[in-house]
């Protein structure tokens, strides 16, 4: 399900929710929301939130004859929450870049760790992580386009 609404002239709000249900899982609902400002003609910062979810593949969950290596059928699956604000600045028709600040948490992340058997697939740790993307598009003319990005996590 999933809506869009205008708050006033310049500001939009889009949020949507699903509610995922997997054979092995209990079920878990997933969100993602967008605010949109149209600051001006030439600006549009934007602030995104997302929740996600992976489930342990059939391997991870029930291997059990593979040398050194062992399944769990007690595993979790993997979710994440992220966070972003974006800034999209087009200050001419021929030049348009964007900046990105990215933060994420993730939760039960799925890793062979050391056992009695080799190695078993855990829910081994939660991890978060921030970071910024960049990247600027120029078209000199219809034949002719210089493109960058640069990234950092």
């Amino acid at each position: 399900m999933e809506g869009e609404w205008s708050i006033g002239g310049h500001l939009d709000l889009i949020s949507g929710v699903r509610y995922d249900k997997h054979s092995d899982f209990e079920g878990i609902v997933n969100s993602g929301t967008v605010l949109i400002w149209c600051a001006s003609n030439t600006v549009t910062p934007k602030f995104i939130c997302d929740s996600a979810f992976r489930t342990p593949s059939l391997g991870e969950l029930g291997l059990q004859n593979a040398l050194g290596v062992l399944g769990n059928k007690n595993l979790a699956p993997e979710t994440v929450d992220s966070y972003e604000l974006v800034f999209n600045f087009r200050p001419q028709a021929s030049l348009h870049t964007d900046f990105n600040l990215v933060f994420y948490r993730a939760k039960d992340l799925i890793e062979l760790v050391p056992s009695w058997v080799g190695t078993q697939a855990e829910d081994a740790r939660d991890q978060e992580s921030y970071g910024f993307e960049g990247d600027a598009n120029w078209s000199l003319n219809q034949h002719v386009r210089f493109n960058t990005n640069v990234s950092w996590q």
